[in-house]
């Protein structure tokens, strides 16, 4: 995991190890949907992974 901060947040790099890309995928989501709760309770928001 890489952080880098912008203009108005902080962009995170995640580098999974999976054996396809649809797995990988499937790994980040499972990884940013449980930390959009905690982060929202202090008033951070998530977007989805990118490409």
């Amino acid at each position: 995991m890489r952080a880098k901060a912008v203009g108005d947040g902080v962009d995170v790099y995640l580098f999974l190890r999976a054996a396809s890309e649809a797995a990988a995928l499937h790994q980040a989501h499972a990884i940013i949907d449980g930390a959009r709760a905690p982060l929202q309770a202090h008033g951070y928001s998530t977007t989805g992974p990118h490409h």
